[in-house]
């Protein structure tokens, strides 16, 4: 072989070994960009949430009162209401319960509730409403985590769990025309008989002790306030005018969705749900269920979102981004690319957009108490 050959065969060589070290790092990059968790640090741990509600005892300027509903799973209630003593008072307060975090990947109902606790606390300042004049007439329980086991395995990553560490629907475990399902595809699995988990069987106790007039469950993943019942299409009876005629004015404000009869409303009926009980079992003359948020455009409609998340968030496999796991065939790439979209499906990505929900639905509930007060003596 001449040298001029042996040249041209060295300088090939070290091309392709150039080519090939240039893609090496380039898919060691898109590797690392894929498998590092995104910055989700503006959203708090659950021990973030519980320290931060230990603290509240010493910093909240309202009557604060922190109790424990359930010690396995550790599930704690807060109880806020103004300063002023029983015997000032001219008439009972106006009792309101609400419930966020029945389902552990949407992360934006807790926030949603903590946001609102520093409001009634006195810790951030909202000039839209009178809120220490609120309190001097309202009793607030709040329940910020109501799937806690569950919510640590959602922070640790899986993004798309949605039912408690026994792999049951906190939200179809509910004893109201309860039926009993097993579907762990949809996450919708009832349990073996009502109130089988201490999830529920906890809020149920407390929700029965406090005795509301309002009640209020807090979830994510489309965008809708609505009304009993869920367990079918029918509207409710007692007190459905009122109660439409609230969250019409509400929804003109802050969500411009779907509203009304959950069950008619959102395509599929629910049976089991705490909304239906809280109506019908605890007689809670003002019983609501909202969805705060959703990644696709308000405009789409709650159906269309379900037949894109009945596909697993994905169209096709090989749609999917490349995986993080140690597997690499598509079905560990769909699930992890799932994993991301879940989160994004159910919760806002940016700082900005985080802030923005949070500010818009605690200033939702503010409202909703006070337009209640106009309309009901209790």
């Amino acid at each position: 072989m001449c040298i001029r050959d042996r040249y041209q065969r060295r300088v090939h060589g070290e091309y392709q070994s150039a080519r090939t070290m240039k893609a090496l790092i380039l898919l060691l990059l898109i590797g690392l960009n894929l498998c590092s968790q995104p910055d989700f640090s503006f959203y708090h741990t659950s021990d973030q949430i519980d320290n931060h509600l230990d603290r509240l005892a010493k910093d909240c300027k309202a009557r604060y009162t922190m109790r424990q509903i359930s010690n396995s799973p550790g599930i704690m209630a807060v109880d806020l209401t103004g300063n002023n003593t029983p015997t000032e008072l001219t008439q009972e307060k106006m009792k309101v319960f609400l419930l966020f975090g029945e389902h552990a990947r949407e992360l934006i109902s807790p926030e949603t509730g903590l946001n609102l606790v520093n409001t009634l606390c006195g810790l951030k300042e909202n000039p839209r409403f009178n809120v220490d004049s609120l309190l001097e007439k309202t009793e607030f329980r709040i329940v910020l985590n109501a799937n806690p086991e569950s919510r640590r395995a959602v922070e640790s990553g899986k993004y798309c769990l949605r039912e408690n560490e026994h792999g049951v629907d906190l939200n179809r475990n509910w004893d109201d025309h309860w039926e009993k399902s097993e579907d762990h595809q949809r996450q919708t699995t009832s349990g073996p008989y009502p109130f089988s988990e201490k999830e529920s069987s906890a809020v149920r106790d407390s929700l029965t002790e406090f005795m509301p007039k309002v009640f209020l469950t807090v979830h994510s993943g489309t965008f809708g306030m609505y009304t009993p019942y869920a367990y079918s299409k029918k509207t409710a009876k007692r007190n459905e005018d009122a109660m439409l005629e609230v969250t019409n004015n509400l929804n003109q404000k802050y969500c411009n969705c779907p509203c009304g009869a959950a069950g008619r409303e959102v395509g599929y009926v629910s049976p089991g749900t705490c909304l239906d009980y809280a109506y019908d079992q605890l007689d809670v003359p003002w019983s609501f269920a909202w969805e705060i948020y959703s990644s696709e455009r308000k405009e789409q409609s709650f159906l269309q979102i379900q037949q894109s998340a009945k596909k697993g968030f994905l169209a096709k496999e090989e749609d999917a981004a490349p995986s993080c796991f140690l597997q690499t065939g598509n079905t560990a790439k769909a699930e992890a690319k799932m994993m991301l979209d879940c989160f994004g499906w159910f919760n806002p990505t940016s700082q900005n957009e985080y802030h923005s929900v949070v500010e818009n639905w605690t200033d939702a509930i503010l409202d909703m108490t006070e337009q209640i007060h106009t309309r009901d003596p209790y």
